[in-house]
């Protein structure tokens, strides 16, 4: 196992490729994992990927298509028109 690997605040938003504000927004809202040792902060590296790998978002594997096409709508009432 290997060890843990600490970042700075300023390393820390480096390597999360944001500004130094996001990694104290994360902190005062208490969304990321840190570690305070007297007026510093600490990061995990691994930490920080966690963070990262939560906000993934899967891609669509199909989109379902409609079996028929509804009329159109219009802009003011938002009812179908008729076809004539």
């Amino acid at each position: 196992m290997s060890p843990t690997q600490w970042l700075t605040a300023e390393e820390a938003a480096e390597h999360v490729r944001r500004d130094l504000r996001y990694i104290y927004y994360l902190v005062e809202k208490r969304l990321v994992p840190y570690h305070r040792v007297g007026k510093y902060l600490y990061f995990c590296r691994e930490d920080l990927d966690e963070l990262i790998s939560r906000g993934r978002v899967e891609p669509i594997r199909s989109y379902p298509l409609p079996s028929t096409a509804s009329p159109p709508r219009t802009r003011k009432t938002g009812v179908a028109r008729r076809a004539s």
